[in-house]
């Protein structure tokens, strides 16, 4: 019978072609992962978003208290008015096609850039359109009021944090746009500066004519659609005027 090694001695193992193999494959994944997270930060910014429900009536146990989304690219820019436009955008890994997709893109219109160490901003009507997907549910935001703070400003990046109330509507190719309610959103970003994609994601916050007026205009293009199209009468948000949705886009 063999004996039992003692725990403090090491078991030599012969090393095969394989094993090689393996653990260069285990470096070379945790080089693209590592990379890639470097990237997410250096390249591209980032930022959280949070979504807190303001229902008083029922809380569901199995439901979590806010909805927490870690946005992997966050932009900004400085128009020539001199106000600042931040963009953020999360998006998750569909792994089962368009059913598992999940998206949200954020932008912030600040009327006037930065003074200061830091400075804090009013957000009205005008500041915050955001816009998300869910499967085959999308939803879309606008805020009401709040503030938003910008500081750490760079040559090249800022970090800030706001906290609004936002006015929401869901709905789908088939329903239309439908009245939701309000929530609590709140953030922090880091945003590097890059006018192209600020503007990219800056238009798709305010897809489905979903404009910064004071409040968005009443004729609504369908959810996931880029135009107008004939209207069908859907609810409004609370507290707006009466809003009119539109048919699916035919495919």
């Amino acid at each position: 019978m063999s004996p039992i090694p003692a725990s403090s001695e090491r078991v030599s193992r012969p090393v095969t072609m394989s094993t090689q193999r393996t653990e260069t494959i285990k470096v070379m994944l945790l080089a693209l992962v590592g990379g890639g997270m470097v990237c997410a930060c250096g390249c591209s910014g980032h930022a959280e978003m949070n979504l807190i429900p303001l229902g008083m009536k029922d809380l569901d146990p199995a439901k979590p208290l806010a909805t927490k989304l870690s946005a992997g690219e966050c932009y900004y820019d400085v128009d020539e008015s001199g106000r600042i436009r931040i963009a953020m955008r999360y998006k998750n890994l569909a792994l089962f096609g368009p059913i598992s997709r999940s998206s949200m893109t954020l932008s912030l219109l600040i009327e006037e850039p930065p003074a200061g160490r830091a400075r804090t901003y009013p957000i009205a009507g005008r500041t915050l359109r955001a816009q998300a997907q869910t499967s085959i549910v999308y939803h879309r935001f606008r805020s009401t009021h709040g503030i938003a703070v910008v500081h750490d400003v760079g040559s090249n990046s800022l970090r800030g944090s706001f906290r609004c109330y936002v006015r929401y509507q869901r709905g789908n190719v088939v329903t239309g746009w439908r009245g939701a309610g309000t929530l609590l959103l709140t953030g922090r970003f880091s945003a590097i500066r890059d006018s192209e994609k600020t503007a990219e994601l800056m238009s798709e916050s305010e897809a489905s004519d979903w404009a910064r007026t004071e409040k968005p205009s009443i004729g609504v293009a369908a959810p996931g659609a880029t135009g107008r199209a004939s209207n069908v009468p859907t609810k409004g948000m609370v507290g707006d005027p009466p809003v009119s949705g539109s048919s699916p886009p035919k495919k």
